[in-house]
């Protein structure tokens, strides 16, 4: 009967949109899943950067104060040492954040290059250009520092014979 008819078509079409559903499902889930293994395999990269880092600025940091000790110049190595640890706090505060705001990445920076002045004898000074507008914009944390401390340690230290200027524009 024509009843029958329209009500085996109703169950067809119900049977293909519970179909279409379920393979709307197990698309979206299977993109959620990938996006979470992207998202685990960048904190993971970004971490092995951090853990490579650290060290590395530490040992320079120590052998900078060690430096000054042999030069006999305690009241620098006394600041030294201040300062350093002061950073070294605000560096860890920054590498237990996975992000935060280019203000204050730029805040640790500043820090951060204070000290490697200090420990070049103010061979170099420096400028950032952060506008007002993106300064609260939201970053992986410490992900500028490798370049700052490449810039610092092997651009602004080999410069000779006049004073070198290092400038940091965010954008």
């Amino acid at each position: 009967t024509t009843w029958f008819r329209c009500l085996m078509v109703f169950a067809v079409l119900v049977f293909f949109a519970i179909l279409l559903y379920g393979y709307y499902i197990y698309t979206k889930r299977r993109a959620n899943e990938k996006l979470l293994q992207a998202k685990a395999i960048a904190k993971a990269k970004l971490e092995a950067l951090r853990a490579q880092l650290k060290p590395h600025f530490i040992f320079n940091s120590l052998n900078a104060i060690k430096d000054y000790i042999y030069n006999n110049k305690n009241d620098d190595a006394a600041n030294l040492v201040q300062r350093f640890a002061g950073l070294i706090r605000k560096g860890l505060h920054l590498a237990d954040k996975d992000f935060t705001t280019i203000g204050e990445e730029v805040i640790f920076l500043k820090q951060y290059l204070e000290l490697e002045r200090l420990k070049c004898d103010a061979c170099f000074d420096y400028h950032f250009e952060v506008p007002e507008r993106i300064a609260g914009i939201v970053i992986p944390s410490l992900i500028t520092q490798p370049f700052i401390e490449n810039a610092a340690v092997h651009g602004m230290r080999s410069v000779k014979g006049e004073r070198a200027v290092l400038y940091i524009t965010y954008s």
